[in-house]
């Protein structure tokens, strides 16, 4: 992987729409409309998309969910810790990656340059957005080219 999308992963879960849902894959698990619209901007700029989930950490698409959750990183129990972080920055082969498009927000931003510590080119596409509506707008925008 050359090239990656950091996605947030998002509040609203394919359990929030049918609660009998078993364990699911991270790329069918994320179901609001900024994750969304950060995937399908990871897939048309041809970025692999790595989900940062504050519960589970960096996610690839195949990854499995095992179910619901509600953790943020602004809370203080469930969160996973730095060091399981930086860990799987390594085992799952970004350390390698040239290029990271930071598709998240501030809260997520502060995580990442916590625990990435080999040099890297970054991409904020996001940086200057006003908010959730103006990250959409953008999002939408990078897309029509």
């Amino acid at each position: 992987m050359k090239q990656i999308a950091v996605i947030p992963c998002g509040k609203k879960k394919i359990w929030d729409i049918d609660p009998r849902t078993g364990p699911v894959y991270a790329k069918e698990a994320y179901q609001g409309t900024l994750h969304k619209k950060c995937t399908q901007y990871a897939r048309f700029h041809h970025l692999y998309p790595v989900i940062l989930s504050a519960k589970y950490g960096f996610l690839k698409p195949d990854d499995v969910v095992p179910a619901d959750y509600d953790v943020g990183f602004q809370h203080h129990s469930g969160v996973i810790n730095d060091e399981a972080l930086i860990s799987q920055w390594h085992a799952k082969g970004f350390s390698r990656t040239e290029i990271i498009v930071v598709l998240t927000g501030k809260k997520h931003i502060r995580v990442l340059n916590r625990v990435i510590e080999t040099p890297h080119q970054w991409e904020f596409p996001l940086a200057h957005a006003r908010g959730i509506g103006d990250m959409l707008r953008i999002l939408d925008q990078s897309v029509q080219h």
